[in-house]
């Protein structure tokens, strides 16, 4: 009797260790990672990102040195042009002019004009782009 308690003692304090040890772990891997910035505002002279996903088709609409305007989805409810495929409406937000192709899918760019926002839309003919930070 005083074994078999003395066993699902040692079992209770192996398996509390056990996880102390692995919640310990994953607190420390996330405390490592950067912050997410969502959201984050890119002014007048800052530098973004593209991602255009790597297609031929933008690869050949979209220019080194070229300047295009930005837009920014809005809310599909409320009725007012130009109404996108989607239904919803975007509004032109600002200038970027682009820079050289970085890797398979993005494009450095800077603002030239407006506040650019993470998650907005660089369109140009049937091509577009999705703004992005760039790595400080």
């Amino acid at each position: 009797m005083k074994r078999e308690r003395d066993m699902k003692h040692l079992l209770f304090v192996f398996f509390a260790a056990a996880a102390i040890v692995l919640t310990s772990c994953a607190h420390e891997e996330m405390a490592a990672q950067a912050p997410v910035q969502a959201g984050v505002i890119a002014k007048t002279g800052s530098s973004i990102l593209l991602f255009h996903g790597g297609t031929v088709e933008a690869k050949k609409v979209f220019c080194p040195g070229e300047i295009i305007t930005a837009y920014r989805y809005t809310n599909p409810y409320r009725y007012r042009p130009p109404y996108t495929a989607t239904g919803a409406a975007t509004e032109p937000i600002g200038k970027v002019q682009l820079g050289k192709y970085i890797g398979e899918h993005y494009i450095d760019a800077k603002v030239i004009e407006g506040n650019v926002k993470t998650g907005d839309i660089v369109e140009k003919g049937s091509a577009a782009c999705l703004v992005m930070p760039a790595p400080r």
